[in-house]
């Protein structure tokens, strides 16, 4: 009964800590405290300086960023990132901070002309969430090879919610995806909505969503559009997925809605099961791929 209790106060603690912090670029100061930016009248000017807890990306400070269980509220606008990452996994405004969670107020618009890297997503940092009216166009920011717009790697918990993304056929031969998931456990991806996820030669390769490694992720109410794949598990002999849910979804124009691939691995992978998802103009239902006939197996498809 003690430690019921202390669980609970522990728990109870937690949540009065919590705070919600402000990001506004009309009338937002990065120079104030953290305390201060607690006040939507007294925001701070950038997502960065709410993420890193500096200006800097590449100095940053956790105990003056964003905390553990706060919500970044980002008025409506339009913010970019000037700077250069080069990391296919890590983006831009990864936080120092795990579980936190970051809420477009209204429509919000991110731009990295240079970046080289994703915007948003997580990496090495649990349960954080990007919600609401996000839009990231790659007409406006410069991804990695191998990457997109937003990658979820190495990671429990992340949540990206509401978000739009929007692709251009990108001229490498390499993987190029709206949301990259790659050992992220736990994970879920709604009311996404993706289009134009394509890449040179056009292939499976270019998709809405392709994930390595991931288990009991959900993936729901997605609108994935004019892309080569729609949800592509790729895998190998050290990624393995298995126990994840794609439902309610719709696929339009896309060359392929699910493809599943096993390349080179030996072990045995628990599946994946699809359900209640619609596809229209699609060029394959499900596409399943392996090397030296180690396929995937265990993936299942129910009234798509």
């Amino acid at each position: 009964m003690r430690l019921i209790l202390a669980l609970l106060v522990a728990l109870w603690a937690a949540s009065a800590e919590a705070a919600t912090v402000y990001v506004c670029d009309t009338g937002g100061d990065d120079t104030r405290s953290y305390a201060t930016a607690q006040s939507v009248l007294t925001p701070w000017d950038t997502i960065g300086r709410a993420a890193w807890g500096t200006t800097n990306r590449a100095a940053q400070n956790s105990a003056l960023a964003a905390q553990t269980g706060d919500t970044v509220l980002v008025c409506a606008g339009t913010y970019d990132f000037a700077g250069v990452v080069s990391d296919r996994w890590s983006a831009v405004y990864n936080p120092a901070n795990p579980g936190v969670t970051f809420e477009a107020a209204a429509a919000v618009t991110l731009t990295a002309a240079s970046t080289a890297s994703p915007v948003i997503g997580c990496d090495a940092r649990d349960s954080v969430i990007w919600t609401g009216a996000f839009t990231l166009d790659e007409a406006n920011i410069l991804i990695a090879a191998d990457t997109g717009p937003v990658v979820l790697h190495d990671a429990s918990g992340c949540q990206v919610v509401g978000v739009t993304l929007i692709g251009i056929t990108q001229a490498y031969n390499d993987n190029h995806n709206g949301i990259r998931i790659e050992v992220c456990d736990d994970c879920l991806v709604r009311n996404v909505s993706f289009t134009g996820f394509r890449k040179t030669p056009d292939n499976h390769n270019g998709s809405c969503i392709t994930a390595y490694g991931t288990t009991n992720t959900i993936i729901e109410h997605i609108d994935c559009r004019d892309s080569a794949a729609g949800v592509f598990w790729k895998d190998t002999s050290t990624y393995v997925h298995g126990g994840n849910i794609v439902r309610y979804s719709y696929f339009e124009g896309v060359g392929q809605m699910f493809v599943m691939s096993l390349v080179g691995a030996t072990s045995t992978e628990t599946g994946s099961t699809h359900y209640q998802n619609v596809g229209a103009d699609v060029g394959a239902c499900v596409n399943t791929i392996g090397d030296d006939d180690a396929g995937p197996t265990g993936d299942r498809f129910i009234n798509n």
